[in-house]
């Protein structure tokens, strides 16, 4: 043991087995008797204390255990797509609805009433007058959708869908698509469209009289020298070539610097024609500018422009005849 530091070697002596425990020194007595006056002599005779209580047993050995939660299985989740509420249909447009509406059911934990009922209320319609059915998106566009009408119908359409969503080979997603099996309601003939009957007697002229086969000038007009013939009038002439197609209607112009002049009409213009006739029928007699024998257009027609444009129309239908021809070839002379 050195002598100039002897508790270094003798604490080390002592943590290597190799001799006894070293006396405390000085510094761990002033820390004892610091302790000592701070406790102001509780802890004296630490020795001859009773013992004080002992620690609390483990819970795994003297308190009964909680029983472990068993594993529940994930609640399953199906998509149902709701067609939305039919707009009403007026004279003008077309009867549409609005987009189908995602719903995310969970199947195990939703009442059967439950589920018709936010069906119903999607679709605006009552629980009591609903005929609804469903389809599976693995279902063809062909085959009839299953009823989904009571409480039973609804397990059904569960428990069809509950196999497909525990299978974890499936990669496709699957939904429902539930569908109103209800017709909807039929046209009457109290209520038709306004395009239906409002002219139609109108658009019967207007289509007699400018058809191009039955062209006939009336009496007393204008001679047609360059087709008809003397200036007598009712005389038939030829179907125009301007145009082509079921809708052949033409109207002819005639004054004397360019003659005679067929302005060809499709079934927007004869269309607008009727519903021009059709209004001015309801003037007096006297303020009227059209007749039944459609001599007179009416002034929203722009017969310049329209003249213009099938002019325009047919010089492209001409360019285009031509592009189409065989090219013409040569044969030189050595070749004969």
């Amino acid at each position: 043991m050195n002598p100039q530091n002897p508790q270094r070697y003798a604490t080390t002596q002592y943590l290597l087995g190799m001799g006894p425990m070293p006396p405390p020194t000085n510094t761990e007595l002033a820390v004892v008797q610091l302790q000592h006056t701070m406790d102001q002599g509780a802890f004296a005779n630490m020795g001859y204390m009773a013992p004080g209580p002992g620690y609390a047993p483990p819970q795994y050995i003297s308190q009964p255990r909680d029983p472990i939660p068993s594993s529940q299985p994930p609640s399953l989740q199906l998509d149902v797509h709701v067609p939305g509420p039919a707009v009403q249909e007026t004279a003008t447009t077309q009867a549409t609805a609005v987009p189908p509406t995602v719903l995310e059911i969970s199947i195990d934990n939703i009442a059967p009433e439950d589920f018709l009922a936010r069906i119903c209320a999607r679709m605006e319609i009552l629980d009591g007058d609903a005929q609804l059915g469903w389809k599976s998106s693995d279902d063809l566009k062909r085959d009839l959708p299953k009823r989904l009408s009571t409480e039973d119908d609804v397990k059904a359409a569960f428990d069809y869908f509950r196999p497909i969503l525990l299978s974890k080979r499936r990669q496709k997603k699957i939904f429902m698509e539930t569908i109103n099996l209800a017709k909807p309601a039929e046209k009457t003939a109290a209520a038709p469209k306004v395009t239906e009957t409002a002219y139609r007697d109108e658009l019967n002229i207007v289509k007699a009289a400018l058809a191009c086969e039955t062209k006939r000038y009336p009496p007393n007009t204008w001679p047609p020298t360059s087709r008809g013939g003397p200036g007598v009038g009712g005389i038939a002439f030829s179907a125009c070539e301007k145009h082509r197609g079921h809708n052949r209607w033409c109207y002819v112009r005639r004054d004397n610097e360019k003659g005679e002049r067929c302005v060809p009409l499709g079934l927007e213009e004869v269309t607008l024609w009727a519903r021009k006739l059709h209004e001015d029928k309801a003037k007096p007699e006297n303020e009227r500018e059209l007749d039944d024998k459609c001599t007179k257009y009416p002034d929203v027609f722009k017969l310049d422009d329209m003249e213009k444009v099938a002019a325009e129309r047919e010089e492209r239908s001409k360019n285009r005849k031509k592009g189409n021809a065989a090219p013409e070839f040569h044969l030189h002379q050595c070749c004969r």
